[in-house]
């Protein structure tokens, strides 16, 4: 403490916590004005400005302190818009500027600053206060950084205006932000078809709904995760029989046999697949449906004897669904498809039993209560012994 303390007021201490701390008693507007904009501790000023209200001492800190700390406080308690703009355009420090916009609401002001302030932060700042959709249109096809360009693209609405971004822009991050807001099936269409992109391929496919272009994606995109993004957008019953029958491709075909709801293109794929996945769908759909005849019971027992395990269990399974809602179909085959669906034994040599497990291979729980590893060689899916009273 220097001597000469002793003959000042505690506001103007040496020390800087003891000038802060003699704040909490000072009243006088004047003199906390003159500690706001000249005492050399900035957190001395900053608790100085806390009590003042002066607009045009706030307006003077906000604008002339060297301190954008300080500077920040000032513009909070700033309700004149004119100083607003000021600050907006012309303060040295980014996040000065980033935070007097947020009480700026002059458009023009706000689109003069999103085009031409040199830091990208701040223009993007601006663009998220920017309604004119021509302004964000310019900023979106002009301005020198991807990240300003992506920021205005999220805020348009106009599909011209994104359709063109999406077909022309050099940046693939701002193009696929346009394709994401883009509904024009013409030109996603487009971009599925000739893109060198996966990236582009991919997110115009998300976006298609054009049941033709998804189907022919299916089948010719070179990627796989995107022929799996276009099977799963088609409804089209007759375009996804085609898919189901003829596609190269063995999720695609799986995927859509397990959308068809038209009995005779499952049982087609189920006696013609030849692969295992998608002919166990097939099996699994015509066990799902609700109204079954009884051409589509003699497919499931007749795949009873099917060689695949994992077949035979599906066929069960949709024949116990069979049997608890249209037993009638089952009545002349009910004793084989029990025999076939519950009695299995263990491996090694175990006699049969009752499986209280799931039907999987697995550590279960037999009907003599010890508890082995064990190897199912029968199918071990619950199938009710006894025909219902009809």
């Amino acid at each position: 403490m220097a001597l000469s303390d002793l003959f000042k007021p505690k506001w103007k201490h040496s020390n800087p916590d003891v000038r802060k701390a003699a704040l909490v008693n000072v009243i006088d507007s004047k003199i906390l004005a003159e500690i706001a904009i000249n005492d050399k501790d900035w957190s001395v000023r900053i608790a100085a400005i806390k009590k003042i209200t002066d607009q045009k001492i706030l307006e003077e800190v906000a604008i002339n302190d060297k301190s954008s700390k300080v500077r920040l406080i000032a513009i909070k308690k700033i309700t004149h818009k004119k100083v607003f703009i000021e600050v907006a355009k012309n303060d040295n420090e980014p996040e000065v500027r980033k935070a007097v916009i947020k009480k700026v609401t002059d458009q023009t002001v706000l689109s003069e600053i999103a085009k031409n302030d040199k830091d990208w932060s701040v223009r993007i700042a601006a663009i998220k206060k920017i309604t004119k959709q021509n302004v964000l249109a310019d900023i979106a096809k002009n301005d020198k950084d991807n990240v300003v360009r992506k920021a205005a693209v999220e805020k348009i609405t106009d599909q011209t205006v994104l359709s063109d971004i999406a077909m022309n822009e050099r940046d693939r991050t701002v193009r696929m932000a346009a394709i994401e807001k883009t509904t024009n099936q013409d030109v996603l269409a487009e971009l599925v078809k000739d893109n060198e992109y996966w990236t582009i391929r991919q997110a115009a496919t998300t976006k298609l709904t054009d049941q033709k272009v998804l189907a022919n994606v299916a089948r010719m995109d070179i990627y796989a995760q995107i022929r799996e993004i276009a099977i799963k957008g088609i409804t089209d019953q007759s375009l996804l029989a085609e898919e189901a029958m003829n596609n190269p491709h063995v999720p695609i075909r799986k995927e859509a046999v397990g959308k068809i709801t038209d009995p005779e293109v499952l049982i087609h794929v189920v006696k013609n697949d030849k692969d295992l996945e998608v002919r166990k769908t097939g099996i699994i759909s015509i066990g799902n449906l609700k109204e079954p005849i009884k051409k589509y019971a003699e497919i499931l027992i007749n795949t009873l004897d099917d060689p695949n395990k994992e077949i035979r269990k599906s066929a069960v399974i949709g024949l116990s669904n069979y049997a608890n809602h249209s037993p009638q179909l089952l009545l002349d085959n009910w004793n084989m498809i029990f025999s076939k669906a519950k009695h299995h034994e263990d491996f090694p040599g175990k006699s049969s039993h009752a499986d209280y497990s799931q039907p999987l291979d697995c550590k279960h729980v037999d009907n003599t209560k010890w508890e082995r590893e064990h190897l199912d060689i029968g199918i071990g899916v619950d199938f009710p012994e006894k025909t219902p009273k009809l």
